[in-house]
């Protein structure tokens, strides 16, 4: 289990770097793109 959660720290922590060079503004585009596409995926 502790591999797991150091697997996930680690893509939670290159999550926080990529959206943090990302404007406020964007980080709302792109919540609102990638919800768009779960959307679309969700329906088939």
């Amino acid at each position: 289990m502790r591999a797991v959660d150091s697997a996930l720290e680690g893509l939670l922590e290159n999550e926080r770097e990529l959206l943090g060079t990302l404007s406020a503004k964007d980080r709302e585009t792109l919540a609102d793109l990638l919800s768009k596409l779960v959307t679309e995926f969700d329906q088939e």
